[in-house]
């Protein structure tokens, strides 16, 4: 779907133009600006985000503070958010090992590491100061040989740079972008929102939440269960 079309969609359902009219310059302008907007605080939800992205990225040099945004070390379109991180050893390229690494946010987990310049094979930590424009992320011990590290970061919708490109989005989404882009639009041209259309945009984002949620799986201590079972039965209490 063109976004003129999408932006169209929404201004039909509040009135603002007819059927068969396209918006002017300035109500293009406006609905893409709007639109960008809405998904830039979807990205930001947990459960408005479709896909949990695996990224391998190669640092060019070993070091312990690594930039992740456009421009930095790692140039690519800073993620909203970095689930976790693993590093990768090269030590047998055909079959390379990915190692889980501790990952955090919190600054009070770097300030207990002691010793920060110490260098090792394969860093264990990193922590992620979550700046703006670009990520820091330092890693303790500094890496000593070539490795990669695997970040599973949250995946973003596509932003509209031109009314006339053409955006694909996952099922479920177009209503919901349609309905809702017309729930902000609303006040920007002083229309009247339709309380169907108010409930048709609630209902959509309902929709891709209740898809996109994520069902922990429960495990049982083995403490608690009986030799040779894997499994605890709540029904029987055996």
């Amino acid at each position: 779907m063109y976004g003129i079309d999408i932006i169209s969609s929404a201004l039909r359902l509040l009135n603002v133009i007819a059927v068969g009219e396209t918006p002017t310059d300035d109500q293009a302008e406006t609905g893409m600006a709007v639109f960008n907007d809405m998904l830039a605080a979807w990205g930001l939800e947990r459960l408005m985000v479709f896909n949990i992205q695996r990224l391998v990225l190669t640092p060019s040099t070993l070091k312990q503070t690594y930039s992740l945004g456009l421009g930095g070390d790692f140039n690519i379109v800073r993620p909203n958010r970095i689930e976790r991180v693993g590093v990768i050893s090269l030590n047998n390229p055909v079959q390379p090992l990915e190692l889980p690494m501790e990952y955090t946010i919190d600054s009070a987990v770097w300030s207990e590491v002691p010793v920060k310049a110490i260098s090792s094979t394969l860093p264990q930590i990193m922590y992620d100061d979550v700046a703006f424009p670009q990520r820091n992320l330092s890693v303790w011990p500094i890496p000593t040989v070539g490795i990669q590290f695997a970040f599973y970061v949250w995946s973003q919708l596509t932003k509209m740079t031109d009314t006339q490109l053409d955006l694909e989005f996952p099922p479920g989404y177009n209503e919901a972008i349609r309905y809702n882009l017309a729930v902000r639009l609303a006040p920007e041209f002083n229309a009247e929102l339709r309380p169907d259309v108010a409930g048709l945009a609630a209902s959509a984002i309902a929709k891709i939440k209740s898809n996109n949620i994520v069902i922990p799986e429960a495990h049982c201590d083995p403490a608690l269960v009986a030799r040779g079972r894997k499994a605890f039965n709540w029904i029987t209490g055996e």
